[in-house]
């Protein structure tokens, strides 16, 4: 795939899991996807692919090990986490003068 086009997916399934994690309270996951004609398994896969392009690493281990055998958890506030993923679907967007 070229990046063209892996940068405008990556901003669309951006914009699909921000949405869902807007979901009206008490509402399931499983529900708003159903409702809104999308994928469950594209939408995990996608929500994977953007959490770690917004942690920064492409690698599916988490949490890191220390030299001293400790193991210490990423954990990002939902809030920045949301900032985080907000800003992603802009970049793409803007990237190639799209508006989502």
């Amino acid at each position: 795939m070229d990046p063209i086009t892996q940068d405008v997916r990556t901003a669309q399934w951006a914009e699909i899991v921000r949405s869902c994690h807007e979901r009206p309270a008490g509402q399931s996951a499983k529900k708003w996807l159903d409702e809104n004609g999308i994928n469950e398994k594209q939408y995990y896969y996608w929500q994977r692919r953007i959490r770690n392009l917004v942690a920064g690493t492409t690698s599916k281990s988490l949490p890191a090990t220390r030299s001293n055998g400790e193991v210490k958890a990423s954990v990002v506030p939902p809030q920045q986490s949301m900032r985080l993923l907000k800003d992603v679907t802009q970049r793409g967007s803007a990237k190639h003068g799209l508006a989502l």
